[in-house]
């Protein structure tokens, strides 16, 4: 059992090292969560904190409590090509290896996706495609911008939205935006912006939401830059990963379920301390107020440290 844990540790360790030394993770920057990297690697969080320390011990990050781990590891542009080439060059045969069986490998698995998303669903899909255009072209002649949804925006039993599923990091995948159809999908119907799954969900999470950051910086990169990535579920998510779907890409956030749970809590507080004694333009007052102060915080969170 310990060498199994010393070898996830070390794909751990070399995974992060590796994207330190090639310039993919940059001085500054910080690392994911280790819920995060531990729900990637299917590892505790222990095996996650023993892989960070020897990150920290041999000069790649910096590690500080209740915080994210920073790179602190610096290098040049010619020194990242020098590690490039340190790392690709003994490896040249395998590369090639896998390049040539490709056609093996991959192309069977990509013929059996194509098949399995069977006719109807591809017609039902440029069927909505095509009535999302003109419905764009007409909001657009009339000054009205456009945001459409792709992939299943998931809702929870609490949610208005109609849910009843209480979803977790796996059951949830399923429902993911796929970034090139997200793509496809953004082109032919010219939307000003599209509400993508990744990870978030309406109403209350059944277990704290784990966000698929690098799925979000995948699907910013294929879009037009003009058309805006959206995240729904906003209001369950931890301050973290919120800036972390941000600089990956989202510029709108939808957020209301916590905050309006929140108020209600405070309303029913208010209340009590009044022995239900209070004219409901003061409840109004209170609830207003409490909202108000809520949203300069989570507007804060928003700017991103900006």
């Amino acid at each position: 059992m310990v060498e199994n844990a010393d070898l996830i540790c070390n794909l751990v360790y070399d995974y992060y090292e590796t994207r330190i030394l090639l310039g993919a993770c940059r001085y500054g920057e910080n690392l994911p969560a280790i819920p995060r990297i531990g729900g990637s690697f299917q590892m505790a969080p222990r095996t996650v904190r023993a892989a960070l320390s020897r990150l920290e011990k041999n000069g790649y990050i910096e590690v500080s409590p209740r915080k994210t781990a920073k790179v602190i590891y610096q290098a040049s542009a010619d020194q990242i090509k020098e590690n490039a080439a340190l790392y690709f060059v003994p490896r040249c045969s395998g590369i090639i290896d896998f390049c040539q069986a490709g056609k093996l490998l991959i192309e069977p698995v990509w013929e059996y996706a194509q098949k399995s998303y069977d006719k109807e669903s591809w017609d039902r899909l440029k069927e909505n495609m095509a009535k999302l255009k003109e419905f764009t072209k007409i909001a657009h002649d009339l000054n009205i911008t456009v945001e459409a949804e792709l992939g299943i925006m998931t809702s929870t039993e609490e949610d208005s939205h109609g849910g009843s599923i209480g979803w977790t990091h796996e059951s949830i995948k399923k429902t993911f935006t796929d970034p090139q159809q997200a793509a496809e999908f953004a082109r032919e119907t010219g939307v000003d912006a599209l509400a993508v799954c990744f990870g978030t969900a309406h109403g209350i999470y059944a277990e704290p939401p784990l966000l698929d950051i690098e799925r979000v910086k995948a699907i910013r990169a294929a879009m037009p830059k003009e058309t805006r990535v959206v995240m729904h579920g906003g209001s369950g998510v931890d301050e973290e990963q919120v800036r972390a779907a941000i600089t990956a890409g989202c510029s709108k956030v939808n957020y209301y379920s916590y905050m309006a749970t929140a108020a209600s809590r405070h309303i029913q507080e208010y209340l009590n301390e009044r022995d239900g004694k209070a004219f409901w333009h003061e409840v109004e007052e209170e609830s207003y107020r409490f909202m108000k102060e809520y949203a300069k915080g989570v507007l804060t969170v928003f700017k991103n440290g900006k």
